[in-house]
């Protein structure tokens, strides 16, 4: 128990402080104040920090201090709440030379010369919320000269003549990779004037002369792989004016003319994959406008191509037919074909028939119509005389009568087989007539198979107009797609024509639905096939007929 007293500390005078009545023992009081040191420092800070830019060594100055005024120096200036929002040379307190500006958070802003506190000069740096925007030349607090400026939402550099803020002039501008995006002479960030864009892979796709940033004027543009597409005239980027399309997998010209706002429209030309010309006059896209035809003449549709037509013939209907159009010119007017091999067995036959002629022996004086012959007179003496048989009986009788109904009957036979036509014979080499006047073949229907008629009206909704018999228009664009024809015979009978004749036994009543519609007094008849894809059968134009 005494061991236990003596360890205890006996706490004297010393211990304590004597704060007028009160004692307050030392170290609970030096705790005290240790503890609201630390809560100052953590909610106010150092007493004496100015910023986080602040330079010991560099004397400060708030703004619109008096002393400023006389100072031409590196200094500090900070604003009311102790932020530096400044740190550079100053001239007689104007912020002149190179400098330093940060906002009221404490950002850099402006890292460059600057005179009477206007951002100018070169070599200059401007930031946004902390990161480099522009490198280069400055007057105005404006971009103004060489320059080089990056976009922070996009990360597109721009480089060049700067003017105002805007690039000016010869510059260039290159994808956040480094890879060139465009180039040539820009107005206010967009290109103006002779010009490039490029793809990130630095392919080609467009050049030409650019207009507010688009191609206007003379002009090419090519594919995402650098393929040709286009090259001719553009307005605000839109092909518009005289050019010429390309076939981008083959490299080669597919089509020429006039481009009205990205179509081809009104005359142009037509080319096949191989280089090969196949049509010149009124187009629609990069195909013939067919219904223009419409009322013109086989003259006129033959001098717009340079294929041969193919000439399906069916009851009167002939349609000239250019398959790598898919398209058919439909005439009722009569088309004369001939075959040269029948033509040669005609005249083979009329120069033996001449010739046979010729060989009959002469005939011997000539006799009076009064002089009978005498096998004349001897026939008129069997026809007089009744007949006699071998036992010496005369013809009369049933005998006589069963002679004279086997003549008849004979007679009946010959004359059968005299009135009775060979089949016709087929020939395969039959042409249009050398004598056909090509200018009276007129056209009254234009039909497009397996696709719609180019520039043709089409039907607004998918409301049935119409319905009509399956004839010659089915069959024609069956077989001009290669696909089955039912319930009519089709041969070749030349090297370009074929003949269509339907089975008389197979005229059933198939119908099929016509959606209709009209446009400048041309009716289309637009004809589908009830498959799974409702696929365009064909599409049919004529002039309305009618009020």
């Amino acid at each position: 128990m005494s061991d236990h007293k003596a360890s205890q500390r006996q706490w004297g005078p010393e211990d304590y402080w004597r704060v007028g009545p009160i004692f307050v023992r030392k170290r609970l009081a030096l705790l005290l104040i240790i503890v609201c040191s630390v809560v100052v420092l953590l909610v106010f800070g150092l007493p004496f920090r100015t910023s986080n830019h602040a330079d010991r060594d560099i004397p400060a100055y708030r703004y619109n201090d008096p002393a400023l005024a006389g100072i031409s120096d590196l200094v500090q200036v900070l604003d009311a709440g102790g932020q530096v929002r400044y740190v550079g040379e100053v001239a007689a307190g104007a912020y002149t030379g190179r400098g330093k500006v940060f906002d009221a958070a404490g950002e850099l802003l402006y890292d460059g010369p600057l005179v009477d506190g206007v951002y100018e000069g070169a070599d200059a740096k401007v930031y946004h919320a902390g990161v480099l925007v522009y490198t280069g030349e400055m007057a105005g607090n404006l971009y103004e000269g060489q320059g080089r400026r990056f976009a922070p939402d996009t990360g597109i550099v721009s480089e060049g003549q700067f003017s105002k803020g805007f690039l000016e002039g010869e510059g260039q501008e290159f994808y956040p990779s480094g890879a060139l995006l465009r180039e040539g002479s820009f107005s206010r960030d967009l290109l103006e004037g002779e010009g490039a864009e490029y793809g990130e892979d630095q392919t080609l796709l467009r050049e030409g002369t650019f207009s507010a940033g688009l191609l206007h004027g003379e002009g090419r543009e090519y594919t995402a792989s650098g393929k040709l597409r286009y090259e001719g005239q553009f307005w605000r980027g839109i092909y518009h004016g005289h050019g010429e399309l390309y076939n981008t997998l083959l490299g080669v010209r597919s089509a020429e003319g006039t481009f009205v706002y990205g179509r081809l429209t009104g005359q142009g030309t037509i080319y096949h994959p191989s280089g090969q010309l196949l049509y010149t006059g009124q187009v629609c896209g990069e195909r013939p406008r067919a219904d223009a035809f419409l009322g013109l003449s086989l003259e006129e549709v033959e001098a717009a191509f340079t294929t041969h037509w193919l000439l399906y013939s069916c009851e009167g209907i002939t349609a000239f037919v250019y398959p790598y159009f898919n398209l058919m010119f439909i005439t009722e007017s009569p088309v004369a074909l001939i075959s040269p091999a029948q033509a040669e067995e005609e005249a083979q036959r009329e120069r033996q028939e001449l010739l046979d002629a010729l060989e009959q022996p002469a005939p011997e004086d000539a006799e009076t119509e009064n002089d009978v012959p005498e096998d004349a007179e001897g026939s008129s003496e069997i026809l007089d005389t009744p007949a006699e048989d071998e036992s010496g009986m005369d013809g009369g009788g049933s005998e006589k009568d069963g002679a004279e109904e086997i003549t008849a009957k004979m007679a009946v036979t010959y004359a059968s087989a005299a009135s009775m036509e060979p089949p016709p014979k087929l020939y395969e080499d039959e042409t249009l007539s050398p004598d056909t006047d090509k200018r009276e073949i007129i056209i009254t229907q234009v039909l497009s198979y397996g696709q719609p008629l180019p520039c043709a009206a089409q039907p607004e909704s998918g409301f049935i107009s119409g319905r009509h018999l399956i004839g010659w228009r089915e069959w024609f664009s069956d077989f001009a797609a290669g696909e089955a024809v039912w319930d009519v015979s089709v041969r070749q009978s030349g090297q370009f024509i074929w003949r269509f004749t339907p089975w008389p036994l197979a005229q059933a009543e198939k119908y099929v639905d016509e959606l209709l519609a009209e446009y400048a007094g041309v009716e289309t008849m637009t004809v589908g096939k009830e498959d799974k894809d409702m696929s365009l059968w064909y599409q049919a134009a004529k002039w309305r007929e009618g009020p």
